[in-house]
């Protein structure tokens, strides 16, 4: 009887589940999982294929980093990252490849892709959160940059090198 029941429960298992899932299955993924933050970062060139840094008010210590931020409730990925470019540079840029993915911070899933700007390509900071922003050669990043940022930017100019 306990043989019949243990190689029926995961069938029945599998029936509920079926019959649940096309009724409130997200529900009931959503109640049963981990919610994550996703942050989006841009590594943006300019024409001359200099990297953009950024130095952030709210990061501790002031350093240097890529454009980023986090994405909004409804926002896709490409989105939010040209949002968060566009609040803190006022740059236009058009979102490209995927360069990395990482989640090695609690619950953050963290995405960043190189972005081209696109039209006149004038820097308007946002004093609020941007302390200072330039455009430095990939031989030439600045000290206080963040260690994660530089090595995607090391990566990214060591794969268009070979």
């Amino acid at each position: 009887m306990v043989e019949r029941f243990c190689h029926t429960m995961p069938e029945l298992t599998s029936r509920v589940w079926g019959f649940f899932s096309q009724r409130i299955g997200w529900e009931i993924l959503w109640l049963l999982n981990d919610k994550f933050v996703i942050g989006v970062s841009g590594l943006v060139l300019n024409e001359d294929g200099c990297v953009l840094l950024l130095r952030h008010r709210y990061w501790a210590g002031n350093l240097w980093g890529l454009p980023s931020g986090y994405m909004r409730k409804g926002e896709t990925v490409l989105e939010a990252i040209s949002r968060e470019i566009m609040e803190e540079t006022g740059l236009r840029v058009e979102v490209g490849q995927l360069l990395n993915i990482d989640s090695g911070y609690r619950l953050r899933i963290g995405l960043t892709y190189l972005a081209t700007i696109i039209g006149d390509g004038e820097l308007i900071l946002d004093n609020g959160e941007v302390l200072e922003a330039n455009f430095f050669p990939f031989d030439d990043l600045p000290e206080g940059l963040i260690d994660s940022h530089r090595e995607i930017i090391t990566n990214y100019s060591i794969s268009i090198l070979s």
